[in-house]
């Protein structure tokens, strides 16, 4: 048997409770006590410190704060991804406080870090199962009742199979609408689109060619004043008899003869001859671009109007440079070829998604093949067990059928059918049942769930309203078998099932200045008097002792 996983509940200043603590084992726990005791109470605390709504009128003592602690054993539950997910502290032995104070705030915490409500709420889904006499709870909604049939027909892990290939059918479906609506609405503007992307092509921009061009503009607006002081340099230079090479020669000359003399005259000569060849080289350098420079301005209309061009393209085109031109190119390059290889593109997706749906539906006919197979074990299972529970007509059916299209669990429609009366036609679970029946139909389907997978604590709070006798020796039976998968926690009236428990805590009233609610595990002594009491009333009879004693057997 598994170790339980609520092992201990806390409760500080709720409702009627000014103190009180129980701790719970594996099995069958009861819990019993008189109608207004308070059993509904402890209940609403469970339910406030996973994550239910707070309402200040809960308050014993409206000047100090509520305080509920439950300890959870987690061991065997595999929630530690739960726990990174929600970046919680993953602990085997693990604390869930809420408080709640009188202005009505409230603070939750697991492990000692604060969490949402939100995250209690996901959390208790793991942790506790409750079901009461007048409330359908999960046995009604579609995720329930494919979580029951895929664990019991072995078809889960395909289920996650398939449920992650339907992710990527349903991302893949969504790329292929998009790629329609962008190929349809750039269809409607290819002409205008290629037309842009020519004129940016035929362009011929790169980085740096606004800058050459303006450069070159400015060299041609000035190539008069350039040609004329070129002139000038050269004549100064070349002259005959005045120009500056031609009259420094000498001076040169001069200083080479008596260099040998003294090393001033050395360094003289040296640094007159680094200006003539510098003069020199200057004369030649400027008489070659004379010579071969074009100094005409034919060009300057052609640059005017290219600068005048790409200006009006980044007006166009919304941009201030040419990198940015040159990435509208390449974008519009894109949308060009998007609608030249449209239908190659189309079809290319179109069959991706016909490949992955072919594989959905193989997978969904396996699931609904295995699903089929396992339901009449299923309906013979829950139906033999509602008659031992006292509902000799009752009929539970499994409806499924296939659809065209893929839902979160398969292709499958599922529909749970019952009929509580002989001759009646099964119906929709949730549409006939009254609360009791939706409660023993749980209990049935609970008995054999827990015998293939890893369930929660369950608490059913009186579900055994309505009946007696040999109907609920064989519920308290029930409750003892299922008890050997899980942890199971009642709170009834009857005798027979008080008896079966491991535990028995019997919840009471004190009156004393204060009405206060309390609870307390019994002895076996106090066992045989609390049934004995339920069996035949306050006042104790041998015959009630008795029959209680034979109960705890």
């Amino acid at each position: 048997m598994n170790s339980p996983l609520l092992t201990q509940l806390t409760i500080k200043n709720y409702a009627l409770i000014d103190h009180l603590s129980l701790t719970l084992n594996h099995g069958l726990t009861t819990i019993t006590g008189e109608t207004g005791a308070g059993k509904s109470i402890i209940l609403g605390a469970l339910g406030l410190v996973l994550g239910n709504r707070f309402d200040t009128t809960a308050l014993m003592d409206h000047n100090q704060k509520c305080v509920i602690e439950a300890e959870f054993n987690l061991a065997n539950y595999n929630l530690k991804d739960f726990f990174d997910a929600n970046d919680l502290d993953y602990e085997q032995w693990t604390i869930i406080r809420r408080e709640l104070t009188p202005s009505g705030k409230s603070r939750a915490f697991v492990n000692d870090t604060p969490v949402t409500l939100g995250v209690l709420q996901d959390l208790k889904l793991h942790l506790i199962d409750i079901h009461a006499q007048h409330e359908t709870l999960q046995l009604n909604t579609a995720g329930f009742q494919y979580r029951v049939l895929d664990d019991l027909a072995d078809t889960h892990a395909l289920v996650v199979d398939y449920q992650n290939l339907k992710k990527n059918y349903e991302s893949t479906q969504r790329e292929l609408e998009a790629l329609e609506q962008s190929i349809d609405a750039e269809r409607a503007q290819h002409d205008y689109h290629t037309f842009l992307y020519d004129e940016l092509v035929q362009s011929k921009i790169e980085t740096g060619t606004l800058e050459q061009l303006e450069h070159e503009q400015e060299r041609l607006s000035h190539i008069d004043l350039i040609q004329q002081n070129l002139l000038t340099v050269h004549q100064a230079l070349n002259a005959d008899n005045t120009g500056l090479t031609e009259q420094l020669y000498p001076v040169k000359e001069a200083l080479s003869r008596i260099q040998n003399y003294d090393a001033r005259y050395v360094d003289l000569f040296k640094r007159l001859n680094a200006v003539y060849v510098e003069l020199d080289d200057v004369s030649r350098e400027v008489a070659l671009i004379l010579e071969n420079e074009d100094f005409s301005t034919s060009d300057l209309d052609m640059i005017n109007e290219r600068i005048h061009h790409i200006h009006l393209l980044f007006q166009k085109h919304k941009v201030n440079s040419e990198e940015d031109l040159l990435a509208v190119q390449s974008e519009l390059a894109e949308k060009v070829r998007l609608i030249t290889d449209a239908d190659e593109v189309l079809t290319t997706k179109r069959q991706e998604l016909k490949t992955i749906e072919n594989e959905l539906l193989t997978m969904a006919g396996t699931i609904s093949a295995q699903r089929q197979q396992y339901i009449p074990e299923f309906e013979q299972q829950v139906t033999a067990i509602l008659t031992n529970l006292g509902m000799k007509d009752a009929r539970f059916k499994v409806e499924l059928t296939e659809t065209n299209s893929f839902n979160p669990y398969g292709t499958d429609d599922l529909r749970w059918l019952f009929s509580a009366n002989k001759g009646a036609t099964p119906a929709s679970l949730k549409k006939v049942a009254s609360g009791g029946e939706l409660s023993r139909v749980m209990l049935a389907i609970k008995s054999i769930w827990a015998q293939k997978a890893q369930l929660p604590t369950i608490i059913f709070d009186e579900i055994d309203t309505g009946i007696s006798g040999e109907v609920a020796l064989k519920m308290a039976d029930i409750l003892k078998v299922l008890a050997q998968h899980l942890q199971v926690i009642s709170i009834t009236h009857l005798p027979q099932i008080a008896a079966k428990g491991e535990q028995h805590y019997k919840v009471y009233k004190t009156s004393d200045e204060v009405t206060t609610t309390g609870i307390r595990l019994l002895s076996d002594e106090d066992r045989q008097r609390e049934i004995a009491e339920m069996l035949g009333g306050k006042t104790l009879t041998a015959t009630a002792l008795n029959h209680a004693a034979e109960l705890l057997k």
